[in-house]
């Protein structure tokens, strides 16, 4: 039974991406062949539009796992959850990123939980994870 669900889809003003990308794909066309520019453009953007969303993590907290993408980690083996300060983000993500952190980033999306990982045998330090309610994240997987 899921304690937690949410699926972090891209913010609103990326919804723009798409419209920006018809106009461009129509605007390049349109020399090349009038006829094909309108369905070419729609296609380009449709594409792009379920590469966005599908693309998208889905974040899923049972009582024993804690599933995010396609990755999923028993509980037991989480350590502390923080919620990082927007002001840190740039640096969390830079210069304080481990390579082997795992990461489920939404990059318009501005809440950034970290999570310590206490299994001897992963060798993953901590998860990164965006979400649109870190506080009630970090709380949830508090151990």
């Amino acid at each position: 039974m899921n304690i937690y669900r949410e699926r972090v889809l891209p913010s609103a003003p990326n919804l723009a991406l798409p419209i920006l990308l018809f106009l461009s794909v129509l605007t390049v066309m349109i020399p090349i062949s009038i006829d094909w520019a309108l369905p070419v453009a729609i296609v380009f953007s449709a594409i792009f539009v379920l590469i966005i969303f599908s693309a998208s993590p889905t974040i899923t907290v049972t009582e024993a796992t804690l599933t995010c993408k396609k990755a999923i980690i028993e509980r037991k083996f989480l350590g502390e959850a923080t919620v990082i300060p927007k002001s840190q983000h740039f640096e969390e993500l830079g210069q304080r990123l481990d390579a082997r952190a795992w990461l489920a980033i939404q990059a318009s999306v501005k809440g950034l939980v970290k999570v310590q990982v206490n299994d001897p045998e992963d060798p993953t330090p901590y998860w990164l994870i965006s979400t649109r309610n870190p506080e009630k994240l970090a709380k949830l997987l508090g151990n």
